[in-house]
């Protein structure tokens, strides 16, 4: 049996050989997707892989064609969509969300406080709050969400900023959590603050393969070993599933990195 049909109710970050993001969320039949990467093919190949005709929550942080330019290909597939405040004026967002509406997908503009389940999973929004970010869809404005459920508590921290990762602390929205997706690629602009209070057993980067941004930096790996967190890069790593197997997290990854490399910074 292949880590696909035998992965429980888990997180798999998805690579896409290039920069962005794409991570499926599974519990029992449901799924979610949170971004989708810039690459129609290769998100489209490995949702067939794992099976999924159907996304019960399409999560959509912010309109960066690293994480959305392949929206258009799930378009058909999606229930509920759970979106950014789009610029106005943005014609490439307009089109997509107008895309996802002729599909007949429920579309939900994010703001702090909102929630609601993926199966077993429930996930809040901890992120943006509109008096503190205003209507930019840039970084700062990502879609951070929390996701709790089987005993484990998991935050996706999308493209936030520094400024906006302290604004979490001050929200009272920064909690501990066994699973984070490393906001940004692992950028430098990172709050120690927040990796110290989330305190993850597990830390997630999606990075692609010789980026030329240099991601993941020295500066976000440093804050992650002191956190304490186990890494995975999808840059070196390819895709991660990570499972929940008798309490435990339990983590798969398509190629082998060892643990030298995976605390090496990316080279620009």
């Amino acid at each position: 049996m292949s880590p696909y049909e035998s992965a429980g109710p888990a997180l798999l970050a998805l690579t896409q050989f290039r920069q962005g993001d794409a991570i499926v969320l599974r519990s029992g039949s449901e799924f979610g997707l949170i971004d989708t990467g810039a690459d129609p093919d290769a998100l489209m190949a490995c949702l067939r892989r794992l099976g999924i005709r159907h996304l019960a929550l399409l999560v959509l942080t912010h309109y960066d064609a690293d994480h959305v330019g392949a929206a258009p290909a799930v378009s058909a597939m999606v229930g509920t969509a759970l979106v950014g405040l789009p610029d106005e004026g943005d014609a490439s967002a307009a089109r997509l969300l107008g895309d996802l509406r002729e599909h007949h997908a429920d579309i939900h503009v994010a703001t702090r406080g909102d929630s609601g389940s993926l199966g077993a999973l429930r996930w809040r929004v901890i992120w943006p709050d509109r008096a503190q970010s205003g209507t930019t869809t840039s970084n700062e404005a990502s879609i951070a969400l929390e996701i709790a459920g089987k005993g484990v508590r998991m935050a996706f921290l999308g493209d936030l900023d520094r400024k906006a990762q302290d604004a979490l602390i001050a929200d009272g929205d920064a909690r501990r959590a066994d699973v984070v997706k490393v906001a940004h690629h692992g950028s430098a602009d990172q709050s120690g603050r927040l990796y110290g209070l989330i305190r993850p057993q597990l830390a997630l980067i999606s990075s692609g393969e010789g980026n030329g941004y240099g991601h993941p930096r020295g500066t976000a790996l440093d804050l992650l070993r002191s956190a304490g967190a186990q890494l995975a890069r999808t840059d070196l790593e390819g895709t991660v599933l990570v499972a929940l197997r008798e309490g435990q997290l339990a983590v798969w990854a398509e190629r082998s990195a060892s643990v030298e490399a995976l605390w090496t910074p990316a080279q620009r």
